[in-house]
């Protein structure tokens, strides 16, 4: 299915404004840990939770992991779990497809299913994705597959051509 939709700058930025009221809950920052004082976080991505077949994974870009030093991955990525940040996501296991830029992460189920102020997709979006669409306009627009996503300005509008799931 391929679909134009033409926004001005303005429009755009205003449907911005709503999206982050929006996906405050479903989308999160990721950030890895740097060791320098001061600067103890390093902002690299963002990505989504998603409930599926009762697992809880956060998805995001392969590219977005590979970014994280070789050694303990769970050890130096932090996605804030909590408001202000004041629990970050455990994982529990990370699985890549780096032809895809996708990168799959599985959250320890006890902290998932714990008070939190995030939010996760359930599987009810997979099982009739128009509907569910129609519902909540949720969408991945950040770039996934970052290589078939391509971002144009002519200074007046903003032209995104990507291809995204499902």
């Amino acid at each position: 299915m391929s679909a134009e939709i033409r926004l001005s700058t303005s429009q755009l930025l205003e449907e911005l404004e709503q999206l982050k009221v929006w996906s405050g809950p479903k989308i999160a920052k990721v950030f890895r840990k740097t060791q320098i004082p001061g600067y103890e976080l390093a902002p690299i991505g963002s990505g989504g939770f998603i409930n599926y077949r009762e697992k809880f994974f956060f998805i995001t870009n392969a590219h977005v992991v590979q970014t994280i030093e070789s050694g303990d991955l769970f050890g130096k990525i932090v996605v804030p779990f909590k408001d202000h940040g004041n629990e970050i996501v455990r994982f529990i296991s990370c699985k890549m497809d780096e032809e895809l830029d996708v990168a799959v992460l599985e959250i320890d189920p006890v902290q998932a299913q714990s008070d939190s102020d995030k939010l996760f997709v359930d599987q009810q979006c997979f099982q009739d994705p128009t509907q569910y669409l129609d519902a909540c306009n949720f969408a991945f627009v950040h770039g996934f597959p970052a290589s078939q996503t391509n971002v144009e300005s002519d200074g007046r509008t903003i032209l995104v051509e990507t291809t995204s799931l499902p």
